[in-house]
């Protein structure tokens, strides 16, 4: 234990101003990281570019300011930078080996941040899923429905499943299906229903809405009625649109039908 505890004294006497600088860098380095992130994060939110890709990028940026330190420490140490590279370099390797499916996750989460096909607050779908994107992350994409559920959905599927944004366009059309009964006018529900698409408040007057007739089915005549409105009116058009129908109908006297079915009996002679 003497000549062990002697050795390690005799190191670092010998090594100390290394080890004492290595110390220094390190000290000071970091913190330096964290600043470097800071000093990111607040010039970006001063210009142009997309919120979420603040954090990430002042992610990255404190980690190549932290690698820097280490790779500046090794080498006040007198570590080898080459070696220390290639050290890291067969690091790299077996995690990106391990990782497969993270680091495919992690290089969708880069095309979303840097093509844009949501931003946080719009409403998109996704393999079946739709929802409020509340966060975009460099590993997956959080959404909230409307019945505030959190889906949590990895980057990769973002990125190699059909995306469907509703909330990047600034007017949607609303399509709606309305029936009467054979017995009812054609002519008078037409011109009905173009009456309440072209006068209720929340309809846009361009593109102007459409009324026709979509289809003559079993038991009804189907109308397809189509309203331009803005985005953020879409549900709020849509629900009060088919109450607005039933009461004019019903002061009409326009039968809005049922599933129905007639039997016709024949007499044996």
């Amino acid at each position: 234990m003497e000549e062990l505890w002697a050795r390690i004294v005799a190191f670092f006497s010998g090594s100390l101003p290394e080890i004492i600088g290595a110390i220094v860098v390190l000290a000071v380095g970091f913190p330096l990281a964290g600043k470097a992130a800071k000093w990111t994060r607040r010039a970006l939110s001063r210009s142009h570019v997309e919120p979420t890709v603040h954090g990430f990028l002042s992610s990255v940026v404190k980690v190549l300011v932290q690698i820097l330190v280490l790779l500046t420490a090794a080498g006040v140490l007198g570590i080898p930078i080459t070696s220390f590279l290639a050290l890291l370099g067969g690091a790299a390797v077996a995690i990106s080996l391990a990782l497969q499916n993270s680091l495919s996750n992690v290089a969708s989460g880069l095309l979303l941040l840097f093509n844009r096909p949501c931003k946080v607050g719009d409403y998109i779908e996704v393999d079946g899923v739709g929802g409020v994107v509340q966060s975009i992350q460099i590993m997956n994409t959080t959404l909230l429905t409307y019945d505030h559920r959190k889906v949590v959905l990895p980057n990769a599927t973002m990125t190699g499943k059909t995306l469907i944004n509703y909330s990047s366009e600034a007017f949607r059309r609303v399509d709606f299906t309305v029936s009467i009964s054979y017995q009812n006018d054609i002519e008078s529900a037409t011109t009905l229903l173009q009456h309440l698409a072209q006068t209720h408040p929340l309809a846009s007057a361009e593109p102007p809405a459409r009324v026709c007739v979509s289809a003559l089915s079993d038991s009804s005549v189907d109308f397809t009625v189509q309203i331009w409105c803005a985005n953020e009116h879409y549900w709020d058009l849509y629900y009060d649109f088919y109450a607005r129908v039933k009461q004019a109908f019903d002061a009409a006297g326009i039968e809005i039908p049922y599933a129905q079915l007639v039997v016709h009996t024949k007499k044996d002679a």
